[in-house]
């Protein structure tokens, strides 16, 4: 350790690159490609990141739900973090009817930009180490996601497969991949269950600089209720779901999901939501075609944030 930093005092450029490189890399290795875990629309987020099928975000959590959609769906969601960083989210989808077939598209990424890059130079006085500090051009680090996804429903059964081109940027380094998710998705008119496997065949993420970075693939599990639906406030009752993903031939601990969904006379939804010890919550509005959502949810890497996403079905 003492010998690390006396390095990184001499030449601290490939040392701040090499923990600027190891950070996000290592989130994304956890939860290969969920950029920091965020999720996918302000609805899933506010009740704690587990889904339901049907929604046009089931290309992130589970293709097999998508196989439940019976429209065409267009979403687009944006999130601020800190430290000037944001996250963007897209997804297109559409079903082909006669053949209870769905296609969709996704883009996702995450970037931030000036971050410093600072060199140690002379001695400021003779004798004393003080070094003086030499700022450089500040780098920036950027991740992408491109999805395209193919899903069938048979009966109460749904199965899906996504294709994935990974494009990261960081200083003057790139690296890409290719992955595949595979899922499958039941529901009925009380209970649904999914079953994903995300990143399950992948080629990691191979850097410019001679660095190659696994992908490491992740089982997720889902099962959930809709209860006391009826008329008028329940029209579409209480949703309550559970979700653990664990990361496959690793000895990491899993992680837990819960949420519950409410949705007052079927136009104003009222969520909650757990992470293992992260909170989330939220609301919307539901019309015919438009549909909007915010969440605000917490991170113990990160500050609390605001996620909001706008969404249209036809």
């Amino acid at each position: 350790m003492i010998r690390f930093f006396k390095n990184y005092t001499q030449n601290p450029i490939p040392y701040t690159l090499l923990m600027l490189l190891f950070l996000p890399c290592s989130l994304l290795s956890y939860v290969p490609l969920d950029l920091l875990s965020l999720g996918a629309g302000a609805a899933n987020i506010g009740r704690g990141n587990t889904y339901i099928g049907g929604e046009i975000t089931n290309i992130y959590y589970n293709p097999g739900g998508l196989a439940f959609m019976f429209n065409s769906d267009i979403l687009y969601q944006h999130t601020e973090l800190d430290f000037g960083t944001t996250y963007d989210y897209f997804t297109l989808g559409t079903t082909i009817k006669p053949l209870s077939l769905t296609t969709a598209f996704s883009f996702m990424k995450i970037g931030t930009g000036d971050i410093p890059i600072t060199e140690a130079g002379e001695d400021t006085l003779s004798g004393t180490n003080f070094l003086e500090i030499i700022y450089r051009p500040t780098a920036s680090y950027r991740a992408s996601c491109y999805t395209l996804s193919l899903s069938r429903r048979v009966n109460d059964f749904g199965i899906g497969i996504n294709g994935k081109f990974i494009d990261m940027l960081l200083y003057q380094y790139s690296g890409t991949g290719i992955s595949t998710d595979i899922g499958g998705y039941y529901q009925n008119k009380i209970f649904f269950a999914g079953l994903a496997f995300r990143d399950i065949l992948n080629t990691g993420i191979r850097w410019s600089g001679g660095i190659d970075e696994e992908l490491l693939p992740v089982g997720s599990a889902l099962i959930g209720f809709m209860l006391l639906r009826g008329e008028g406030w329940f029209e579409k009752g209480v949703i309550v779901s559970v979700r653990v993903d664990k990361v496959i031939s690793r000895d990491i601990d899993p992680i837990y999901y819960a949420g519950v969904e409410w949705s007052v006379a079927g136009i104003l939804p009222l969520r909650f939501g757990i992470e293992d010890k992260n909170i989330a919550f939220g609301m919307g509005f539901n019309s015919e075609h438009l549909y909007f959502d915010y969440a605000y949810s917490t991170k113990e890497e990160i500050k609390g944030n605001h996620n909001i996403s706008i969404g249209w079905k036809w």
